[in-house]
């Protein structure tokens, strides 16, 4: 999942905000699932700056910010089920 990297100021105060790249991937919610993508990573020498998961039913979301801008080519060819952004949100 890749988000164009724009900045947006708000009008009204003095935060800025900017959106950044990120890879999202569905794993199935048991035990082991999240450490089967870690030690991917790891194999492949892959840097997690980040990351955030959460549950949805039977499956587990691993948002991941890391230092591969084709991380999410090689997941999929390993046959991990990368998500496009519609798959995690949906904008109004």
């Amino acid at each position: 999942m890749r988000y164009a990297s724009k900045s947006l100021r708000c009008s009204y105060c003095r935060w800025l905000s900017s959106s950044i790249d990120v890879v999202a991937v569905r794993v199935a919610n048991k035990p082991g699932e999240l450490a089967n993508l870690m030690d991917y990573l790891d194999e492949n020498n892959i840097n997690v700056e980040y990351a955030h998961c959460f549950i949805v039913g039977d499956f587990a979301y691993d948002v991941l910010k890391v230092n591969d801008p084709s991380l999410d080519v090689k997941l999929s060819a390993a046959g991990f089920n990368v998500c496009k952004p519609e798959d995690i949100y949906v904008v109004d």
